[in-house]
């Protein structure tokens, strides 16, 4: 009998734990369930008030009456409806933030001993458009934290800072083992407003290969027309590596004002460079320089010859012509198994042999 009371009080004890766990997770459900119906109410009402402010038909003091029935909930539409701002919207949403005392608490956070704290206040501050947040946003640039510094970065794009995009770009504790992808994603997210920066720094003799690549790599994919005179400068520089990339920038730019400058490096020493050389030509379209990347279809380099009938392919039917006639050449072995490859992989057929004409 004491075995079986043993085992009787265990089986009831087991019982009742098991039913108070099912009433823990039912009451966590229904807790659950009920935020997300408050939630929902709340953006609900909420939602129309903000669209309404923001047309004007909405006096501020009624909608911080509004958000003020669950601040935090508030915060995250007032965020919602900043990433999605015309510029018009901007200064009502900038002074609905500050009505709501959203400003100190953030900036406070963003000398939080958790890292976690400081990368949420880093990446919401730019969404208040408060220009107060400059000062302690560039100070975030030398957060420990490489995520923080990037939020940080990418909300000073939003408030249009154009000192941050110099900060970025000379401050190698910046990028730190940051890949170079990620900055340049960064400045590119400033926008024109890193134009000015971006050339003054082109321009720096004293600027190092580093930073250099990051601004030849940012104007590039700004499409920067004004950076193409800068550019070009940058073509002379020792590095072969930082050649191909300002290369491959103006290419980017489309600019025709390129076409000589880009032409002169068809014959550097870098077999790299030349053949990023020829594919700039060739997206450029500069026609008038289709006898300097026929002569490319005999470089020693493969990838040199094969980037120029690419090149030459891309340049329309003068290139092509060009392409089809250096095909048929007989005594050029280099030249002609280079063309008719890039004609066969375009579906063209392929021409009988005939006198080169370059």
């Amino acid at each position: 009998m004491e075995l079986f009371d043993v085992v009787h009080a265990y089986a009831t004890l087991f019982t009742v734990l098991s039913a108070l766990l099912v009433a823990v997770i039912l009451g966590r459900h229904f807790r659950d369930d009920v935020h997300l119906c408050r939630e929902a109410d709340f953006r609900q009402t909420t939602e129309p008030v903000i669209k309404n402010y923001l047309s004007g038909s909405v006096r501020l003091k009624e909608a911080v009456t509004a958000l003020k029935k669950n601040p935090p909930l508030a915060l995250t539409l007032l965020l919602d409806f900043s990433e999605a701002a015309t510029s018009q919207e901007i200064a009502p949403l900038r002074a609905l933030g500050k009505s709501m005392g959203y400003l100190q608490p953030m900036l406070a956070g963003l000398t939080h001993g958790n890292e976690a704290d400081r990368l949420q206040n880093a990446q919401r501050l730019g969404y208040l458009r408060d220009e107060s947040a400059v000062p302690e946003l560039m100070k975030a640039l030398d957060d420990p934290s490489p995520d923080v510094r990037l939020a940080a970065a990418q909300s000073l794009a939003l408030l249009e800072c154009s000192e941050a995009v110099k900060t970025i770009l000379l401050n190698s504790d910046f990028a730190g083992e940051m890949p170079r992808d990620r900055v340049v994603e960064v400045l590119v997210q400033f926008g024109t407003h890193a134009l000015a920066p971006l050339a003054e720094t082109l321009n720096d003799p004293q600027a190092s290969d580093k930073t250099l690549a990051l601004a030849v790599q940012a104007s590039g994919m700004l499409q920067a027309k004004k950076a193409v005179p800068h550019l070009v400068k940058v073509l002379q520089h020792k590095t072969p590596q930082l050649r191909r990339n300002t290369v491959c920038a103006l290419a980017a730019i489309g600019d025709s004002k390129a076409i000589v400058p880009l032409s002169r490096l068809a014959e550097d020493l870098d077999p790299e460079v030349k053949s990023d050389v020829m594919l700039s030509l060739g997206a450029l379209k500069a026609q008038d320089q289709i006898p300097l990347v026929v002569r490319a279809l005999n470089d020693p380099a493969w990838e040199v010859r094969l980037s120029a009938a690419q090149a030459l392919y891309q340049m329309g039917k003068a290139g092509r012509k060009a392409l089809e006639n250096a095909a048929g050449h007989e005594g050029d072995s280099l030249a002609r198994n280079i063309s008719r490859q890039i004609l066969q992989e375009h579906g063209h057929a392929l021409p009988a042999g005939r006198a080169f004409a370059s």
